[in-house]
């Protein structure tokens, strides 16, 4: 179980390094609110897969493993960053991602108090509750934080881009190695 576990979150940790530059530049132009929500339902599989482990014999722990790995996709953690980044001037991000890790943090020591005082069962479906209901606060009532300006820039980069190659194939191979390049 343990090789299991340090398999998933290396695979996890593998997919966000290829993908967060694909993801970023998709947000970029897309906006962010349908990736927030998206990375709540990423996170909610693994809650959910842990609930189907507890009801049925027949279950695998892999579908566990691999909803663990799956969170490599849409990064929330990323996500949050960056709508910080929209929304603060340049003076107060600083502060403004202190207070949020500090807050990102909190959860995690709260969260062994709930483990200890709910049933393993009960836990798995209070956050899968918790999760759906970020989802759906995201989609429904959270606004979108991305400029216009920036959007529209990001889409004429985007068209330069897709004008100067015509191989699709190409291009959905290479993208996120040209993503990378800002590293």
């Amino acid at each position: 179980a343990q090789n299991a576990a340090a398999s998933a979150v290396f695979v996890e940790n593998m997919i966000m390094l290829v993908l967060s530059s694909v993801v970023g530049s998709m947000s970029d132009c897309r906006g962010r609110r349908l990736f927030l929500a998206g990375s709540f339902v990423l996170m909610a599989t693994t809650p959910l897969s842990l609930v189907l482990i507890q009801i049925s014999d027949r279950a695998s722990p892999y579908w566990y493993y691999s909803s663990k790995a799956s969170h490599g996709l849409i990064s929330s953690f990323t996500i949050c960053l960056t709508i910080l980044s929209d929304v603060m001037p340049p003076e107060m991000r600083s502060p403004s991602y202190g207070l949020f890790l500090a807050t990102y943090l909190f959860g995690f020591g709260f969260s062994q108090i709930m483990a200890k005082s709910l049933s393993h069962l009960m836990l798995a479906i209070v956050a899968a509750i918790l999760l759906q209901m970020g989802c759906i606060f995201t989609a429904l009532i959270f606004c979108e934080t991305l400029p216009e300006e920036a959007r529209r820039k990001a889409l004429s980069n985007r068209t330069c881009y897709e004008e100067g190659n015509h191989n699709s194939w190409g291009k959905i191979i290479l993208r996120p190695i040209l993503e990378l390049s800002i590293l």
